[in-house]
């Protein structure tokens, strides 16, 4: 085999893939049934490219590699050889040796036990049988022993994918399971243990679930805590590919519901329920989005199936109200919530539950050197509406003070400052443009739009950083008068307005007071609520209007940015109805109007200056 290491030799071994009948990948086997060890060094090449390399013709570079150093000490080779038997797929971490390390993620990792139970049973001629285990030496790097097959972190999916993972690895390939790999209880206890989840005392246990059954999760003690800000949160989730998002695939939510804190997900007392179905795909994985290589693989065997087709309700988590503080040592932090029947109404001390310094700039709170407000503290009465209404033939306008509330009963002012001179950069008010051809700096044009007195006539406009310039068109058959009768037919553009967050100091949460001392944010509140990739955002707030206003992210996991949002800043889908996005570009949360009809009760103008 070659590894190629940062220093650009290649370095030849000979490997051999081992057998371990008593095996049965369980964490008490002293190895894993299948893996693989490095035994001796051939040779040493100078310069070495991969194949993608190779392909993109990087060898015309060969000649300034090393170019100081002519030769290498037989010394030297040993050294570097030593080396790389401590990195990847062997060097993993310190709490114990790597081969061990390597050896304990092998097991847990079906991919690789299909691949290699499938070389053994190619190549039966080329067993040697050896004590204490027959082994199979490989000689080619087109063999089995290819670095990506090596690495747990990286298994070969684009090769290998469910529909080719041998269930008898487990299951009957040489010897009858024992007992606790039969099919799992419908209630499983889950707990978190040397950065691992742990279920009936096994780290990352492969399960047997079955098809068209119901199946809950409780995370109970012990459950590690690291003591960071984020150290006791371990959140569980499924995917289809190992280790999920640290491998670049979005969580599985097909009947996944989940209770407990949304903004602190994953500690003790969630419960986290899996329904199955016919569809549910053959092979699972349980991982952590906030811990690397901590899960396991679930299969589901024709013979742990369901006799039921469970009917599933999918159910979306509710709003998770700061009643308790997020962090303990916020004394002054107040929130209650009252409800009726057709409002919820939270009272706010004025003081968040988070930090309100800024390290970067040097300060612990307010007032400092960038700002002479402090916070206030004043209580503050918020009403939501319990069941949004759209609004009728025109939307309410969003006010340039508190639009919406944090869940911590932070107000979130409109990042909208005045307008533009109109033309210099606008929207299009009299019709709809899709974006198109944007890249990911927001340049390029907009779709064609089609004229309403005759689909032969069309325009679109150029976009520059997401913003529609009215100024730079292309039409068909021609522009006359920029957009006259003959060309696209009359119409409006509003202008566009600016960002007034751009000359404000923050802190390092994005809140700042107001010179009434009314702390607020503008933006993300991303101190409010623990991150996870991969799956759809919580609930982070709500508009005066009723409508949630959730997490930059949507269903499949991917970052939304405001063009993808429509004018009110929201969208619609199919679990959570209409509802707000929160996005990392201007203009951060709201558009121009509500989507609803807003309690303008929660408007004082007295104390809710936007500076």
């Amino acid at each position: 085999m070659k590894y190629y290491n940062k220093i650009n030799r290649n370095f030849n071994y000979n490997a051999r893939l081992y057998f371990n009948k008593d095996s049965n990948n369980r964490q008490i086997d002293t190895t894993p049934r299948f893996w693989v060890e490095l035994t001796r060094l051939n040779s040493v090449e100078r310069v070495g490219f991969t194949d993608e390399g190779a392909n993109r013709d990087y060898g015309k570079y060969a000649s300034n590699f090393h170019h100081k150093q002519e030769t290498i000490s037989d010394a030297d080779i040993e050294s570097l050889s030593e080396e790389v038997k401590k990195i990847k797929p062997y060097g993993h971490g310190d709490n114990y040796s790597s081969t061990d390390k390597y050896k304990d993620n092998i097991k847990h990792n079906p991919v690789f036990q299909s691949f290699y139970k499938k070389y053994w049973s190619n190549n039966k001629d080329k067993i040697i049988q050896s004590d204490p285990y027959p082994y199979i030496e490989v000689n080619s790097i087109n063999e089995v022993i290819k670095t990506s097959h090596l690495t747990p972190e990286n298994p070969p999916s684009d090769t290998y994918d469910e529909d080719e993972i041998d269930e008898s690895i487990y299951e009957d390939s040489f010897i009858v399971p024992p007992q606790d790999y039969r099919c799992a209880a419908e209630e499983i206890n889950v707990n978190f243990e040397e950065g691992v989840f742990s279920i009936s005392g096994y780290n990352r246990k492969p399960l047997f679930l079955g098809k068209n059954k119901r199946y809950v999760f409780n995370l109970v003690l012990p459950w590690e805590d690291d003591y960071g800000i984020d150290g006791f949160l371990h959140p569980l989730r499924f995917s289809t590919r190992h280790d999920g998002i640290h491998n670049g695939i979005s969580s599985f939510d097909s009947g996944v519901n989940i209770t407990g804190s949304a903004h602190s997900p994953g500690k003790v007392g969630e419960t986290v329920t899996l329904i199955t179905d016919d569809n549910t795909p053959r092979a699972l994985y349980y991982y952590s989005p906030l811990d690397k290589e901590a899960g396991g693989f679930i299969t589901f065997p024709q013979s742990c199936a369901g006799d039921m087709q469970i009917p599933y309700a999918s159910t979306i988590q509710e709003a998770d109200w700061h009643i308790d503080p997020r962090h303990s040592w916020a004394t002054e932090y107040y929130l209650s919530k009252s409800t009726s029947d057709t409002s919820t109404t939270i009272a706010y001390s004025g003081i968040p539950d988070h930090g309100t310094g800024n390290p970067e700039r040097g300060w612990v709170g307010f007032p400092n050197q960038d700002s002479t407000y402090g916070i206030s503290g004043e209580l503050r009465n918020w009403s939501i509406p319990k069941e949004p209404t759209p609004h009728g033939s025109a939307a309410h306008t969003v006010p340039v003070g508190p639009a919406g509330i944090s869940l911590n009963g932070t107000p979130i002012f409109n990042a909208r400052g005045e307008a533009l001179p109109e033309g210099t950069t606008s929207f299009d008010s009299g019709h709809t443009h899709a974006y198109a051809n944007i890249d990911s700096d927001g340049n390029g044009w907009t779709e064609w739009a089609v004229s309403p007195f005759s689909t032969d006539v069309k325009h679109r406009h150029q976009v520059t950083n997401w913003i529609v310039q009215e100024s730079q068109s292309e039409c068909y058959p021609n522009c006359e008068e920029e957009h006259g009768v003959d060309g696209v037919g009359a119409h409006s553009h509003l202008a566009q307005y600016k960002d007034k967050t751009q000359n404000l100091v923050f802190d390092a949460c994005g809140g700042r007071p107001n010179s009434s001392g009314l702390y607020h944010c503008y933006k993300d509140p991303t101190c409010q609520y623990t991150k996870i990739s991969g799956e759809h955002s919580p609930i982070v707030g709500y508009a005066f209007d009723g409508y949630p206003i959730y997490g930059p992210r949507e269903e499949s996991g991917i970052m939304l940015t405001s063009a993808m949002l429509d004018e009110y800043h929201g969208h619609n889908d199919s679990r959570r109805g209409w509802h707000y996005h929160v996005t990392n570009d201007f203009p951060y949360v709201f558009g121009t109007g509500y989507k609803g009809v807003p309690d303008d009760s929660n408007f004082n103008t007295a104390h809710d200056s936007e500076y």
